[in-house]
C-alpha cells in the first residue's frame, strides 16, 4: 500500500509540473518537490528531480574574486569599465586628469530608459550575473574563461545603480528591465550569452525564457 501511495504521488508530480504555467498562481507556487515521504518507511525512494530556476543543488563556493576584476587588455590605463563608458557615451566622454577614468558623458540606461551625464551615477552591470553563471555551469570554468566572461562587452551595460542593485544575481525568470522597450533585446542577449558560454538551463528555465521572449518580442510569436 505504501509503495502504491509513493507511485501515485510521483505520477502526480510528473503531471503537475508541465501544467504549472496554466494553473492559478496560488497552486503554481506549490513546491511539491519538498514533500517528505520518509514516513512511508520505504528506504531508497526519492521524488523525481523536476528542475527549476532555483535549483536546491546549486554549486556552493561562489566567490566574486573567481571572475577577477576589470581588466586593461590593451594597457592604455582604461579598464573595462572606462572603455565601456567611453564607447557607449552618446556625447564625447570627458576623462579625468589622469586620462584613466571617465568623468562625464551622456548615457541612456537601457534598464530604465533614464538619461545620465555623470559616470559615477552608473554601475557596469553583467547582463548574465556572475553568481547566476556560476550556478549554471561557470563553476567548472578555469580562471581565464571566467575573467573573459566578466569583461566581455557583450555581457555588459551601463545601468543606474538602483536598477543594478534591484536586479542583483537574478535571471530573467525573477527580474526583467522596467523599460519595456528593452525587454526583447535583454532576453535575447541573455540567451545568446548562455549559449555562447555553454551555460545550462533547466527544462523549467528553457520554457520560461521562451515564454518571456514570446511576450517581449512581437516577431517571436509569428
Amino acid at each position: 500500500m505504501k509503495r502504491l501511495i509513493f507511485i501515485l504521488v510521483t505520477l502526480g508530480l510528473l503531471f503537475f509540473e508541465p501544467l504549472k504555467d496554466k494553473l492559478p498562481a496560488d497552486l503554481a507556487a506549490l513546491d511539491l518537490s519538498s514533500l517528505d515521504l520518509s514516513a512511508l518507511g520505504l528506504p531508497g525512494l526519492h521524488l523525481p528531480d523536476l528542475g527549476g530556476s532555483h535549483s536546491a543543488s546549486a554549486p556552493e563556493g561562489y566567490e566574486r574574486s573567481f571572475f577577477g576584476g576589470w581588466s586593461d587588455a590593451d594597457h592604455d590605463c582604461l579598464d573595462t569599465r572606462a572603455e565601456l563608458l567611453s564607447s557607449t557615451s552618446l556625447s564625447r566622454a570627458k576623462l579625468s586628469s589622469s586620462g584613466c577614468t571617465v568623468k562625464s558623458g551622456k548615457w541612456i540606461d537601457p534598464y530604465t530608459g533614464k538619461t545620465f551625464r555623470t559616470a559615477s551615477d552608473l554601475d557596469i552591470d553583467h547582463i548574465v550575473p556572475l553568481k547566476w553563471a556560476w550556478d549554471h555551469g561557470a563553476n567548472r570554468w578555469n580562471s581565464a574563461k571566467a575573467e573573459r566572461f566578466a569583461n566581455d562587452p557583450a555581457n555588459l551595460v551601463a545601468a543606474s545603480a538602483s536598477a543594478n542593485r534591484s536586479k542583483g544575481a537574478k535571471g530573467p525568470l525573477d527580474w526583467m528591465p522596467g523599460n519595456n522597450a528593452y525587454r526583447c533585446t535583454y532576453i535575447q542577449d541573455f540567451e545568446k550569452l548562455v549559449k555562447s558560454y555553454g551555460l545550462t538551463l533547466s527544462a523549467t528555465e528553457s520554457r520560461g525564457f521562451a515564454r518571456i521572449e514570446s511576450g517581449a518580442c512581437p516577431q517571436a510569436g509569428t
